[in-house]
């Protein structure tokens, strides 16, 4: 009788760790999941931003509902900037789209970035 309750409380044991492994993996698995879309995302917005013909400084906002993120499109003139020859270089702009979302009531945000010429695309 022993030997009866000792293995039922070993298969127990191990039950509980499968379980609470399994769900430790498919947390893991979500979150790399949302970080993929959300640098799909990212990426796609700075493009979309860097193909534009003319650049004017501003933001721009967008959501993504369905994931609970917001979107904001920075382009802002980049003033004083000079190469290595230091001759100043004029109609660059910085490009910077941010995401921001609420991952169990903590506010998260992650960004990316370019510079542009502003007559690139002309």
């Amino acid at each position: 009788m022993l030997e009866v309750l000792l293995a039922v409380s070993m298969f127990a044991i191990v039950g509980t760790a499968m379980v609470v492994a399994l769900n430790n993996v498919a947390d893991l698995t979500f979150q790399m999941h949302r970080a993929q879309k959300l640098s799909r995302i990212l990426d796609s917005e700075l493009r979309r931003s860097m193909s534009l013909p003319n650049l004017e400084e501003g933001t721009e906002t967008e959501n993504f509902t369905e994931l609970g993120v917001e979107v904001e499109t920075l382009i802002e003139r980049i003033e004083d900037l000079e190469n290595q020859d230091g001759q100043s270089l004029s109609n660059m702009f910085r490009i910077r789209v941010t995401a921001f979302w609420s991952d169990g009531g903590v506010q998260k945000e992650q960004s990316t970035e370019t510079w542009r010429y502003a007559r690139l695309y002309r």
